[in-house]
């Protein structure tokens, strides 16, 4: 859709508005020194431009801003590469500390990495944790905390472990509560967590005829100790969202969104998209969905704990972020962790 000129022009005015945050004019473009054409020249390829859809003019007598397309198709040309850790303080920094981390601690590297990819970039990092639907359900522990009160351990093949107090509509003795943790763990030991959750609603669904008391019992504890197994998903940096103005200009809005990374759930949804990726993927503006407008974008990679299990990694910030820059970070990040599972899978 775009010739040379038309590209280069472009990529400029998107660099300058991400640089600045107010609309370019073409004497900003030519300032640059990057192109070899007239001002003249410049206006009537920005002209075109807006035809196209790539650039917006705000008001009559502004510059130009770019579009979802015109950051889309910014983004879309971003040449694969990783920052050096020998010419880059941040790549460096990133090997550095995961480095001095003790073998196989999972959680600690990928918190880590976030951490310090927030704080680089100064945006919000999302990670999750490899392999939660791979996870093997391996052994169910019941115990009464009181008539009404139960303590549920859920430990899978990795080593997870999950628990949850169950509060209960009548009492359970000892022989009861034996008797509903072998029935859930002959319906689930050795199943993933996913195949859990599906084969304990089937099973609640088919029980609601039968109007078995104990087995509803067993059941409801199911469900409830299930529901707090959801995959971890870690925020860093969520603050970082109160240091860019153009959130901050719908409170509404803003409380959404705040409100979307306190519950993940919708986010993990998206990031399950992208787990098949090796490549960095940008959501900009109205393709990060969740109604949240067209003022976000997020960058997620996905990264290897092995090869059947992968965790996701990214951040979220405005739109107006500076892609060049976080995109290969992002990237190298991803990268680092992979790098670390499989040094400690050895």
């Amino acid at each position: 859709m775009l010739d040379d000129r038309q590209r280069r022009v472009l990529f400029e005015v998107v660099r300058a508005f991400l640089s600045q945050g107010e609309p370019v004019s073409s004497g900003a473009v030519l300032r640059t020194g990057r192109l070899e054409v007239s001002s003249a020249t410049i206006r009537n390829v920005m002209s075109a431009l807006e035809v196209k859809g790539f650039l917006h003019q705000p008001h009559t007598s502004a510059g130009r801003v770019p579009t979802q397309e015109g950051l889309r198709a910014f983004v879309n040309a971003l040449p694969a590469g990783f920052p050096s850790p020998a010419s880059d303080p941040a790549a460096c920094r990133l090997d550095e500390e995961v480095g001095r981390l003790e073998p196989s601690d999972t959680e600690s590297a990928v918190r880590k990495v976030g951490g310090i990819l927030s704080e680089i970039v100064h945006l919000t990092s999302i990670i999750s944790l490899p392999g939660w639907r791979d996870s093997v359900l391996a052994d169910i522990h019941l115990s009464a905390l009181s008539e009404r009160r139960v303590l549920v351990m859920l430990v899978t093949n990795d080593e997870r472990v999950y628990h949850t107090i169950v509060p209960m509509n009548q009492a359970l003795d000892r022989v009861q509560l034996i008797q509903i943790q072998n029935y859930l763990s002959e319906l689930a030991v050795g199943l993933t967590l996913e195949q859990v959750r599906a084969r304990v609603m089937l099973e609640a669904q088919q029980l609601e005829r039968e109007r078995r008391d104990l087995l509803a019992c067993a059941l409801e504890i199911g469900q409830h100790a299930l529901a707090h197994t959801r995959p971890d998903v870690f925020i860093e940096g969520k603050f970082n969202i109160f240091e860019h103005a153009e959130l901050l200009e719908d409170p509404e809005r803003l409380k959404h969104l705040l409100e979307l990374l306190d519950e993940k759930e919708q986010i993990l949804e998206l990031l399950d998209q992208v787990l098949a990726a090796p490549e960095p993927q940008v959501f900009i503006g109205s393709e990060v969905a969740f109604g949240l407008g067209d003022s976000l974008s997020l960058i997620v990679c996905s990264y290897d704990k092995s090869a059947q299990r992968r965790g996701v990694l990214g951040v979220l910030g405005p739109k107006r972020m500076d892609y060049e820059r976080v995109v290969p970070l992002v990237r190298y990040s991803a990268g680092v962790l992979s790098s670390y599972f499989r040094a400690t899978d050895d």
